[in-house]
């Protein structure tokens, strides 16, 4: 919806709007932009961490050692 709002602003907001308009649509374009790939990074990396956190369970489990619930 904020893309949309102002891409209308940019295209019917006048002279007096451009420069504010045309700046606001960079931001919008840049932090959905990063926001995107910076959240995927987490994801990965949060994952990872989970899958390591089972395995080291799993070992512990196989060696007789007692199964702590993972919080």
């Amino acid at each position: 919806t904020v893309f949309l709002s102002t891409a209308i602003l940019l295209a019917f907001g006048g002279k007096t709007l451009e420069d504010f308009a045309f700046v606001l649509f960079v931001g919008v374009i840049t932090g959905t932009y990063s926001t995107t790939y910076v959240a995927a990074a987490l994801v990965v990396d949060w994952t990872l961490y989970v899958e390591g956190r089972l395995g080291a369970r799993k070992k512990r489990l196989a060696k007789g050692g007692e199964a702590r619930k993972i919080t």
